[in-house]
């Protein structure tokens, strides 16, 4: 999504302007329709992790705003409220509502009266409902208002929670995912602060308000915590008569609040400003600063859904003092943050303290290295564990800084999150399931004072979808390639056994892949715009026909070799045979052998054409698989010498049939010169020295075959170490 200025502030350091023009309340956007600038906020192609630029929330130049707070849905959705000057110098409350992927709205008055209304505080859950409170003067005494918001409707209607005479003031707010909300503030009754509540059921409405405690002290601070199935606690700290110590109440919706108790014992100073935060199981941590006599210091108790509450215990080693406010956060697990700044001698640094449901509470840990004083600090976390702290930093003038907690690394490098040349305050943050963040705060601009923003995109550690389609596990195919295809996260890289696959728009792709003969692993990796990779494998085993098909070649080859041996040999028989006649036309003795030599040119014709019926089916064989493969099988050349081969048979058949009418001949010639002079037999040996010239040449050329075929069966070996070595390469 395209980013474009739309709101007026310069950034010093990034020069990012943002512009909008307004008077009051009502604002006219003025958008520059420009190039996108990534760095400024708002919706982006790939939105990249971090923080962005700070941006301002409002544009009523007629008051000063102030004391903002900050609700987030699970959606990345929020909602901020704040104190507002109007033109009569009243203080009103507006509220201003960021959609994820659009970013800020226009800021608008959720109580336009003629009286203050002061100290605001939101509750939002994770469906994107949301409870206002605050403090509404109604020019007698000082009331406690509350409004809803509900995603699909907006606003709804405020309504005044507190029915007594007294001034009512510091309203805290908290809301579960089935709407349960449960509101707590001091009320004045009889010149003494009493802790009242109001519980907001879903499809019934408010209560009325209760007091949660009947001690006689004045009662202060409270702050409240709902867990996901409607219990609740509230702490408050409390005067004695002697010090002030820390006091809690427990809610329940089958049995209402309980009896206030003391969670603390420790009798040294006061206790104060305690802060409360609950598990998804109704666990619940607090954290306040108590006095030792001397300084200040940060304690801790929980409390055990069915068991009750712990022992308090002191949570840092320092020996300087501790500040309010003290933060405390919890995930969904039990494990638990707290948050303060403490002095060390020369100025305020901030520290934190980590609770694991195992160990405790561990120790604390500098999570800043400013030069100048680090205060007002402010902790929220995700359900996960990772959490953002942020605070002010007075460096010249005050500015608003933050440091990131992550589950298993711990804490990062404190940021600065504004750079404008004024001072910045009271920062609060709140924290998104998925890790996203947005801080608001106010700053002075030379003339009055502004709500700022800025807003935290948590690091893309989800691994993209990945599902394949084909091929199916296991299989077994008979071919040599096959298709994987699926769908991924539109955008990432995908990789199959090292080939870079198309991921079209709307994720799907498709890639045929050659196989190798035998088992074959399929390794699709999809890597998204994060870095983060989904793998998904697949088995296929392809049976190569070429192989056994190679295999009946290679028999026949043999078959051909120990045809041209026995052919060989026969030549060989001949040759002994023609010297016996050679010896017999010497001696004209009563043996005559020339009817077993046609006998034996009879077989070896015979054989020449079994041996010239094998290379014609080894021929048709070899071209029936020619192009097969993966098309890198060429047999033209060996096709070729079959035919040089067979041509040699013929020729050689011809010769022996030759062969055999002279030796039929020369057979007469016998017949008729038994019995008379060797020496009328001259013409004789001629022509038996011819035929034996004739054989010989013959087996030369038988053996030419035979080396013929044995090249045959070499160079089709190397045919496939070639083929093989080509389907590698692919």
């Amino acid at each position: 999504m395209k980013t474009y200025i739309s709101h007026l502030g310069v950034d010093v350091r990034s020069g990012c302007i943002q512009m909008k023009i307004g008077m009051g309340i009502f604002s006219v956007a003025i958008v520059l329709y420009m190039m996108p600038i990534a760095a400024c906020s708002g919706g982006y192609d790939v939105e990249p992790s971090g923080w962005g630029i700070a941006e301002l929330l409002e544009h009523d130049d007629l008051g000063s705003a102030s004391y903002p707070d900050i609700g987030t849905d699970a959606n990345g959705n929020a909602i901020s409220v704040w104190n507002q000057n109007d033109e009569w110098g009243i203080s009103q409350i507006v509220a201003n509502r960021y959609t994820k992927g659009m970013g800020w709205g226009d800021a608008e008055f959720l109580m336009n009266g003629g009286t203050d209304s002061i100290s605001p505080r939101i509750a939002m859950n994770g469906r994107g409902n949301g409870t206002v409170v605050w403090s509404y003067s109604d020019g007698t005494r000082d009331n406690i208002a509350a409004i809803p918001y509900h995603p699909d409707i907006g606003w709804g209607y405020a309504m005044i929670l507190d029915i007594g005479d007294g001034h009512a003031y510091t309203p805290q707010v908290d809301m579960n995912d089935d709407g349960y909300v449960v509101a707590v503030w001091g009320q004045l009754e009889y010149s003494i602060f009493n802790i009242k509540a109001a519980v907001y059921m879903p499809g019934i409405g408010w209560g009325s308000p209760t007091s949660i405690e009947d001690n006689n002290g004045g009662a202060y601070g409270p702050q409240v915590a709902i867990s996901p199935d409607g219990d609740a606690i509230a702490v408050w700290y409390q005067d004695d008569g002697s010090r002030e110590n820390i006091w809690a109440n427990r809610f329940s919706l089958k049995t209402g609040w309980g009896t206030a108790e003391l969670i603390e014992a420790i009798n040294t100073g006061d206790a104060l400003d305690p802060m409360i935060d609950m598990d998804a199981s109704g666990n619940a941590v607090v954290v306040w600063r108590h006095h030792d006599g001397s300084i200040y210091n940060v304690v801790s108790n929980r409390y055990t859904a069915g068991s009750g509450w712990g022992t308090a215990e002191i949570i840092e080693s320092g020996d300087g003092q501790v500040q309010p406010p003290i933060n405390v956060a919890v995930d969904n697990e039990g494990y638990a943050l707290a948050l303060w700044h403490q002095y060390d001698g020369s100025k305020y640094n901030i520290l934190s303290n980590r609770y694991t449901p195992d160990e405790g509470w561990g120790k604390e840990d500098e999570i800043e290295d400013g030069d100048g004083n680090a205060e007002t600090t402010h902790l929220d976390m995700d359900a996960s564990g990772n959490a953002i702290a942020v605070w002010r930093q007075v460096e010249g003038f005050s500015s608003i800084y933050a440091n990131r907690f992550v589950k298993g690394s711990g804490w990062g490098k404190a940021e600065i999150l504004e750079t404008r040349l004024y001072s910045a305050d009271v920062p609060r943050v709140s924290v998104d399931p998925s890790g996203d963040a947005i801080v608001v705060w106010y700053q002075y601009d030379g003339y009055r004072f502004n709500i700022w923003s800025n807003r935290y995109v948590a690091p893309d550690t989800t691994p993209p979808v990945l599902i394949l389609s084909s091929p199916e596990n296991g299989i077994e195919i008979n071919t040599n390639a096959v298709t994987v295809s699926g769908i991924t996260e539109p955008g990432s890289e995908l990789d199959i056994n090292g080939i870079k696959a198309t991921v079209k728009s709307d994720g799907s792709f498709s890639l045929d892949l050659f196989l190798y003969s035998g088992e074959n692993t399929i390794i699709v990796t999809s890597t998204d715009a994060s870095g983060n990779h989904a793998v998904e494998t697949r088995t296929v085993t392809y049976t190569d026909p070429m192989v056994d098909e190679i295999a009946s070649l290679t028999d026949a080859m043999d078959d051909l070799s120990l045809s041209l041996l026995s052919i060989f040999g026969n030549i060989s028989d001949i040759e002994d045979e023609i010297a016996s006649i050679k010896d017999m036309m010497g001696s004209m003795n009563d043996t005559d052998n020339t009817s077993s030599i046609i006998d034996e040119l009879e077989i070896l014709s015979m054989e020449i054409q079994m041996t010239r019926e094998n290379l014609t089916l080894l021929k048709e064989r070899l071209s029936a698989i020619e192009g097969e493969g993966n098309g890198t099988v060429d047999l033209s050349g060996i096709l070729d010498m079959i035919d040089a081969l067979e041509y040699d048979l013929d020729r050689n058949d011809a010769e022996i049939s030759t062969l055999k009418n002279d030796v039929s001949s020369q057979a007469a010639d016998i017949d008729s010169l038994k019995g008379s002079d060797p020496e009328d037999n001259e013409d004789l040996k001629d022509d038996v020295a011819s035929l034996k010239a004739i054989v010989a040449i013959l087996g030369a050329t038988l053996f030419v075959a035979i080396l013929m075929g044995i090249l045959l069966f070499i160079i089709m070996m190397i045919m496939i170490v070639r083929r093989k070595g080509h389907r590698i390469e692919e």
